[in-house]
């Protein structure tokens, strides 16, 4: 494992980091089965070095994945992960791994310590990020594009801190057969087709964060019911939810009614929204 933490890419020398010749330095030094992530803070980015940096990665690494460190827009981060042959998980495949090991207790505080959380952070696979940066040149030793373009972010007055996770958005949900090598049958075929359930509520709860910090509460609450909808397996919107009906009972009693109601009918079958209607407003 060869991991490339994050650095701000407009820092002296950061550019170097994202070239063609220092991604091959590493693919050279990866084992059979090693991966190589590349952290990259989507805040300190314009979409076009992104571009230019995903390419170049894609040069060297034609199978890579975009991963997300955390749902978060605010300070978002994407990692690129690449290896020496395509992906290839089972739907059990962090089970199988961690079976008790002290890794298991550390990835359930980060609520991941299942296959479909760990996969519900794939944001893009090769041939979604191949459309992404398509157009795009490379970085390369010569041609330091990053060196000199990356800078000018710092003084773009006009920019939000998720516009590039938003246009990533755009690319769509990846299909969880190419981007991880799922098979397609039987209980896998299953597995497959929960993620991508999990993988759209969560793109949609994205929306969500983003209508939020743009002060459209009250889409941002219709957008965090429909994740809770989707997917069953998607908590993140439905705990929103019930936080926000929550400090609405005392002073927008109705709203906060109402938008325990929409839970209910969302996911009925997980009882919290129930029990918290039932609590603050007494049985129906």
């Amino acid at each position: 494992m060869i991991v490339a933490d994050l650095f701000h890419p407009a820092r002296d020398g950061a550019g170097s980091l994202y070239t063609l010749e220092h991604f091959g330095a590493i693919r050279q030094r990866l084992a059979s089965g090693g991966l190589f992530c590349q952290w990259l803070p989507l805040h300190q980015l314009d979409e076009n070095m992104l571009r230019i940096i995903v390419r170049t990665f894609l040069e060297v690494f034609p199978d890579g994945q975009a991963w997300l460190l955390h749902l978060n827009v605010d300070i978002p981060v994407l990692g690129l992960v690449g290896s020496l042959e395509p992906a290839h998980y089972s739907n059990p495949w962090v089970e199988q791994r961690l079976a008790g090991s002290a890794l298991e207790a550390a990835l359930k505080k980060l609520a991941l310590a299942d296959s479909l959380r760990l996969f519900g952070q794939v944001l893009a696979g090769p041939s979604q990020l191949r459309a992404f940066a398509a157009s795009a040149p490379l970085n390369t030793d010569d041609q330091p594009r990053i060196t000199f373009g990356a800078p000018r972010f710092a003084y773009q007055k006009n920019t939000t801190l998720y516009g590039r996770l938003l246009a990533l958005l755009r690319l769509g949900v990846p299909n969880p057969q190419e981007t991880l090598g799922l098979d397609s049958k039987g209980e896998a075929k299953d597995f497959a087709g929960r993620l991508t359930k999990y993988i759209t509520a969560r793109d949609v709860y994205f929306h969500g964060l983003i209508a939020e910090a743009e002060g459209r509460r009250a889409t941002a609450l219709d957008l965090y019911v429909e994740s809770a909808r989707l997917s069953e397996d998607f908590t993140s919107g439905y705990g929103q939810c019930l936080s926000h009906a929550s400090l609405q009972a005392r002073t927008q009693p109705e709203e906060a009614r109402a938008l325990l109601q929409r839970l209910v009918a969302a996911q009925p079958s997980r009882p919290v929204a129930r029990q918290m209607l039932e609590r603050l407003f007494g049985k129906e």
